[in-house]
């Protein structure tokens, strides 16, 4: 080998032994860097419901950071699903095997969780949806949990309201044809049936559907008592064309209409209509939620609806199971299992066995385009 060769080699060697030496060590005191994943719909049919979730997450985030500067840094990143099942998939995906996160919050609905729990399950891979609902969720998987309850509970509470308070004998149903329609609407006719009454019809219709009016006119020949709404972003359409076609029998629907959007679509459609709500106020006297509306209404300029409260609810548990356990998703699965009556502003949580939550519960109605409690605390 050449002299001048020797030489060159030494001096690389020099260099890079130079640089390892030199180079700047991470501080002690440098805060390491724990990234939450979170699947949302951030634009599409229901990006208005993902906004809010978005809206309460950002939130307790800044609030935690605030109260804990000593504390490890956290990262929430954030991947839109429009809701749609495959494009929730691969961003579970995404979000595991290149950003190697241990927990991802998400999804919104029922299918997209379906979807990507065996994934979750089957990888290890910690999964927390803050609106996911249907029954089958329960048995998805030890690392599968959901802040909010299943339809068991929901589709109960309105199949005891319609029959007992509202004296319905005789009940048309129309529900979104996917996990969440299915699995609402299942539980309503069975509960609604055992108490006494009767489903006079029901109907199903795909999630893209803008048009209703002949659905709505087969249910106005059959003249129910009732009519029972299980939709997403349908809702305002729904209630819009009920009401011009002169469907003007009793009606009750789910938590999502309470959205002004919802009602500014359906107009003069959504007066008077029932719809179940988790206990959560806005007024509340409670300490905790008083200070979550106000550092809400000051950081976003407007009140938080349902899904602000759920949101920062869900990412204030998943920062408690984090602490001294971020290192590990078998850590994070127990300590989520053992949080016991977590006070947050949509009241206290717990996990069960399955990964799932009971709440509270009431029933609200729309008068004059106003959100207004009518029976709190329904169960």
């Amino acid at each position: 080998m050449k002299k001048g060769m020797i030489v060159g080699i030494f001096l690389i060697a020099i260099v890079v032994l130079g640089y390892f030496v030199l180079m700047p060590k991470q501080s002690e005191n440098e805060k390491e860097v724990i990234k939450i994943g979170a699947i949302l719909p951030l634009s599409g049919d229901v990006a208005v419901y993902g906004k809010s979730l978005q809206n309460g997450m950002n939130l307790a985030l800044e609030v935690f950071r605030e109260e804990n500067p000593e504390y490890k840094d956290i990262l929430i990143i954030y991947e839109d699903s429009k809701a749609e099942p495959k494009l929730a998939v691969s961003a579970f995906q995404k979000l595991s095997s290149i950003d190697n996160c241990k927990i991802i919050l998400g999804g919104f609905s029922s299918s997209e969780v379906l979807s990507m729990a065996p994934i979750a399950e089957k990888n290890k891979v910690v999964l927390i949806s803050p609106t996911a609902s249907s029954p089958s969720i329960t048995s998805a998987g030890d690392y599968i949990f959901r802040t909010t309850p299943s339809d068991n509970f929901d589709g109960e509470i309105m199949a005891k309201f319609a029959y007992y308070e509202l004296s319905l004998k005789d009940v048309a149903l129309l529900y979104v044809n996917n996990d969440y329609g299915l699995g609402i609407s299942k539980v309503f006719m069975n509960k609604f049936e055992n108490y006494g009454g009767k489903i006079a019809i029901q109907k199903s219709f795909e999630s893209d559907t803008k048009d209703f009016k002949t659905i709505l006119i087969s249910i106005k020949e059959k003249n129910p008592d009732g009519l029972y709404i299980i939709a997403t972003s349908e809702l305002g359409n729904l209630l819009k064309q009920k009401t011009e076609l002169g469907l003007t029998t009793k009606t009750f629907t789910v938590g999502l209409v309470e959205n002004h959007k919802v009602v500014e679509v359906a107009g003069k459609g959504a007066d008077s209509v029932f719809y179940s709500y988790p206990s959560f106020q806005v007024n509340s006297s409670n300490n905790v939620v008083k200070e979550f509306v106000s550092d809400y209404k000051n950081k976003y300029g407007n009140n938080p609806d349902v899904l602000g409260a759920y949101g920062y609810d869900l990412v204030g548990i998943t920062l408690m199971a984090l602490k001294d356990n971020s290192e590990s998703s078998e850590k994070i699965k127990t300590a989520l299992y053992n949080i016991i009556d977590y006070q947050g502003v949509t009241g206290k949580t717990s996990f069960d066995k399955n990964g799932d939550v009971s709440k509270t519960a009431g029933i609200k109605i729309i008068l004059d385009g106003k959100f207004k409690w009518f029976i709190n605390n329904f169960n």
